[in-house]
């Protein structure tokens, strides 16, 4: 896969963090990348842009929501 298809999903902190969150994806059926930051003791957890959204939910992620459309009325 071309990596520029590729989105960040997450950053960690370590090596040993980052396999442990690429193991958790990979066995979820999700490709993983882990890209050096330009502080050299992270790591962006990057995913294919169709699957940010999985990627997210298995990580406790918040995934963004469209804000714009009117949601149900806390009553």
């Amino acid at each position: 896969m071309n990596k520029n298809t590729f989105q960040k999903v997450c950053s960690v902190s370590g090596s040993l963090h980052g396999a442990v969150v690429q193991s958790n994806l990979e066995r979820a059926g999700i490709p993983v990348t882990l890209d050096h930051t330009k502080n050299a003791s992270y790591l962006d957890v990057l995913v294919p842009e169709e699957r940010v959204y999985d990627a997210k939910i298995l990580l406790f992620i918040e995934p963004r929501v469209n804000t714009n459309s009117a949601g149900p009325n806390p009553q």
